[in-house]
């Protein structure tokens, strides 16, 4: 606890000290432009046509008060320092082409902020309208002189520089002028005759929707040319979709699809039902993991925002040989902006609708002399999706019937981040500290009984992390992360309701904490053919000191008597993790990757990886594993107050062996990972792949006890879930416009973890086989882009591990097998139009799920509801199938202020999640809802 304060107190210190200092060296406003010499599209250089060019882009610039210069660099990356090291405020980078003495001089030109070293705009004088337009024209009749070419070039670009001080990124036109000719046939933004200067070039397309990954091998590559399933998305389609959270994104992704667990708005994937922990996805910042500490969760909706997130990357499928534990259906990298970005302007976004919702947006970052610096806020809240349903007491009303009650949805949030960035002498070093902090109600009761009360649960994370990347020569680079984290829990929980069974109800409040630590070194090595040799190691500890507060006025201990305390008092309960009391955690791993580069005339791209974890577990068996024979001592408490006294067994911090013995677990998990990607066409590729993947039971599923919150009554007995997967993948260009996506994969997934179905206690419960089919065409048509999707799964194997719940080998369950989406944003005027559809398939139900069943045959026998009005009457065999279409309308007032509205479920369909075990609801989402919004760059 003196740590973590100790800590924070510094981190924030030396975050604002440095911001201060940040604050008082800003870079001046510079009015140098750099040109670099324009090269020839086919390799065929022109000096009088490079001539004509030059003097008119410095006559125009000069004209408009720019202090114009040549560069003289030999590549990119050179011009680049060279232009940031003389404070230039813009480099352009130009390219001609002339196809024939009888054609025009087509003319192209980025705009580069050497700061950042990407591209914030572009422009290109061609003839490509009279091809797109499929126009037969004389080539007389629309033949210009080269100096009328280069004229219209330079005023454009003077008027692109003189109306972008702040040096903005200008999307619409880097999507217009530079896409198009990434996906060309014939025609490429990247010299052909410059390995090293292509690579350079290539690194600025990250701001390209699709385009470049960095999560799949830890090194720079194009998506289709990565040896895994990846999508790019980027903020500009967050923002202009209307997303709200990681969820929001998944959903509208081949193979995943929306689940719901109490509270929790969950990812299904590939046809696997996903439960309350959503533990089945690793999310990175920056490259570092970020998942909770007590269950391994992923939190994928609105508690983590997107407004800090720059791009999105998502790999579907296993990741566990770069990333370890938890990346088993896939990784969500989020990548976040920086100072440098932003340049001093303030980005502000507020979104209002009924229910109570309200979103609140902003940040704000710039560049020092020795730091840039990023600072983000968000909140959100509202009073949620209140419906009325049954829930699973058996409460009834004066009738007999079920009684519904409305659920408990209101929850709020805020998330603040900020950022440190060394420049010049310290550049690669990077400081970061979030604070991620949220309220929330049970909904429908974490046991599936609505409370009578209003119960209120609290947590929060506050993480630091150091980061240090930094060049050892031209071909080895360097990384080193730090991450600390304390995870807060605070829940004050009405688990019961007042029943027959439960007089007074039961109360349990729980305020306790885990301190993580994570570290990592890196090195990268980039071979002379474009191939890459990553290692690394990674070292976790987790540390658990005991509850802050832990009582209940009922006895979930252990070994307790399972009753209400004397007088319904709240009396002290054993510790949350009595297991692993001031006993850490402690976890190791070493990871390598070899990339061959392109081979076999290039055809040929193989890249194989493993990953070695272990983690070492030594706890207490506080089951007291002899106490047949030794007795379970016992404790006579005495209540000072209302002078009663109760007796119950003695805690077992107290107690040593032999009634608590001193154990050791070891985990240890191997993951390989094979890649090989064949390069058919520059527009056609085939991937092959196949990799391990695991989940190591986290820490609340294997030392949660003395709580109805969940947990294990034996830990020894849980085994890793592992899943193998083998896919066969292709990505193709069909032209300029459309990028079409295929995917065949087949997983395997053992010993799932969950809950199983008899008690609140986890176990492994069932390996399930699955095969299924992702198709994907993304569309990027001038002002227009979209994306349409489909999934489709199949089970083969369900060998359950659990004899209550029914096995279904040939059927997918709890999950949908069928999903598709389509979305689509149109640019017009002033006017942006969006929308997104969700189509969710029909779910079947398992039998078990209907009322106990019997083991061997897996028949129906009975039903816990079984009155006249049970099931089918509350829920069916199977869920319909659903749609749901989102649209979002905004108007530019100007480029930087923003009006417009948001409808969610536009048509108001009843959408149905399933509910798992046998009680006589299952989840619905959301009414239409609608949302203002107002955007703000200042």
């Amino acid at each position: 606890m003196i740590f973590s304060n100790f800590f924070r107190i510094f981190f924030l210190t030396l975050t604002f000290s440095f911001s201060f200092s940040i604050f008082a060296q800003l870079t001046p406003n510079s009015r140098k432009v750099l040109i670099s010499n324009f090269q020839s599209m086919d390799g065929k250089q022109n000096s009088a046509t490079e001539k004509i060019i030059q003097e008119k882009m410095q006559k125009k610039l000069a004209e408009s008060g720019y202090e114009v210069s040549q560069s003289t660099g030999n590549t990119i990356a050179s011009r680049l320092n060279f232009a940031k090291e003389n404070n230039v405020k813009f480099l352009l980078e130009g390219y001609y082409e002339k196809k024939s003495p009888e054609s025009n001089l087509n003319l192209f030109v980025q705009v580069y902020d050497p700061n950042t070293g990407k591209i914030i705009d572009a422009y290109s004088v061609t003839d490509d309208i009279y091809e797109s337009e499929g126009l037969k024209l004389d080539p007389k009749e629309i033949l210009e002189p080269d100096e009328s070419r280069a004229e219209k070039l330079s005023n454009k670009i003077s008027l692109i520089l003189r109306s972008n001080p702040n040096k903005k990124e200008n999307r619409s036109n880097i999507e217009s002028y530079i896409l198009p000719r990434l996906v060309d046939k014939t025609k490429t933004y990247l010299p052909s005759n410059e390995n090293s200067d292509a690579k350079a070039a290539l690194e600025v397309f990250d701001i390209l929707q699709s385009q470049i990954t960095v999560s799949s091998t830890k090194v720079a590559k194009k998506t289709n040319e990565a040896p895994n399933i990846v999508s790019v998305i980027q903020n500009k389609e967050l923002q202009d979709y209307g997303r709200i959270s990681i969820n929001d994104v998944l959903y509208h992704l081949p193979g995943f699809a929306p689940s719901q667990i109490n509270d929790r708005r969950t990812v299904t994937s590939r046809g696997m039902y996903e439960g309350w922990n959503n533990n089945h996805l690793l999310v990175l910042k920056d490259g570092v993991q970020f998942n909770d500490a007590f269950y391994g969760s992923a939190y994928t909706w609105e508690i983590t925002p997107l407004n800090f997130v720059k791009s999105m990357e998502v790999i579907r499928g296993p990741g566990s040989a770069l990333y370890g534990s938890n990346a088993t259906n896939g990784v969500v990298s989020l990548n976040t902006y920086s100072g440098s970005d932003l340049k001093g302007e303030i980005r502000t976004r507020v979104r209002a609708g009924d229910q109570g919702t309200r979103i609140t947006d902003i940040m704000t970052g710039n560049t020092g002399k020795y730091f840039s610096y990023l600072v983000s806020y968000n909140s959100f809240q509202t009073s949620g999706n209140n419906y009325r349903n049954f829930d699973g007491s058996g409460r009834t009303d004066a009738f007999g019937f079920l009684e519904k009650f409305s659920h408990k949805d209101s929850r709020n949030s805020y998330y603040t981040f900020l950022k440190l960035e060394g420049e010049k002498e310290l550049k690669g070093l990077s400081i970061q500290y979030h604070r991620q902090a949220w309220n929330y109600q049970t909904f429908n009761g974490w046991l599936q009984n609505v409370p009578d009360f209003n119960d209120k649960l609290s947590e929060s994370r506050d993480s630091y992390v150091v980061k240090y990347t930094k060049p050892i020569g031209d071909k080895l680079s360097q990384e080193y992360v730090f991450k600390y984290a304390d995870n807060n829990w605070d829940y004050n929980t009405r688990f019961f309701p007042n029943t027959k069974d439960y007089p007074v109800g039961v109360w349990e409040n729980l305020k306790t904490k885990l301190d993580t630590f994570f570290a990592r070194a890196q090195l990268t090595y980039l071979l002379s053919n474009g191939g890459t040799i990553v290692g690394g190691v990674e070292g976790n500890r987790t540390v658990y000191n005991g509850d802050i507060e832990h009582n209940s006025n009922y006895d979930v201990n252990l070994k307790g008597n399972g009753t209400y305390f004397p007088n319904n008092a709240f009396l002290p309960l054993n510790p949350f993790m009595d297991w692993i009391y001031k006993k850490p955690i402690n976890k190791f791993a070493t990871f390598a990757q070899v990339s061959s580069g392109r081979i076999l005339d290039k055809k040929i791209e193989v890249t194989i990886g493993i990953r070695y974890d272990e983690t070492s577990i030594r706890f207490r068996g506080i089951d007291i594993p002899y106490g047949d024979v030794l007795g379970y001592p016992s404790l006579n408490y005495t209540d000072r107050n209302s002078e009663f006294s109760y007796n119950y067994t003695v805690p077992t911090r107290y107690l040593g062996a032999p009634f608590v013995t001193n154990e050791k677990k070891t985990y240890r998990k191997t993951s390989p990972r094979l890649g090989l990607v064949f390069f058919a066409t520059s527009q056609l590729t085939f991937k092959a792949m196949t990799g391990v993947a695991f989940r190591e039971p986290a820490p609340g599923e294997l030392f949660g006890v003395n709580t109805l919150v969940g947990g294990s009554n034996n830990p020894r007995k849980i085994s890793p879930e592992v899943i193998t997967t083998n896919e066969l993948a292709m990505d193709y260009f069909m032209n300029r416009y459309l990028n079409l996506r295929v995917n065949l994969f087949q997983t395997r997934f053992q010993n799932v973890i969950d809950y199983n179905g008899t008690s609140n206690a986890v176990s492994n419960v069932y390996t399930l086989g699955t095969r299924g089919v992702e198709t994907e065409l993304l569309v990027l048509y001038k002002n227009i882009t979209g994306f349409v999707n489909f999934s489709r799964f199949f089970r083969y194997a369900d060998n359950n591990l659990d004899a209550a719940i029914s096995k279904h080998p040939k059927e997918v369950t709890i999950a949908p097998s069928t999903v598709a989406n389509f979305g689509m944003t149109v640019n017009y005027l002033q006017f942006l139009f969006s929308t997104s559809v969700h189509y969710q398939g029909s779910v079947a139900r398992k039998t078990s799920d209907l009322g106990k069943i019997e083991p061997i045959t897996g028949y129906l026998l009975n039903n816990d509801y079984s009155n006249p009005y049970s099931y089918p009457q509350y829920r069916p065999r199977v869920l319909p199938a659903w749609w749901n279409i989102n649209i979002r309308m905004m108007y530019k007032i100007t480029e930087d202020l923003q009006l417009g509205f948001n409808i969610l479920n536009l048509l108001n369909n009843q959408q149905t999640l399933i509910q798992r075990s046998n009680y006589p609801f299952d989840y619905i989402r959301e009414e239409r809802r609608y949302l203002l919004e107002f955007i703000g760059n200042f």
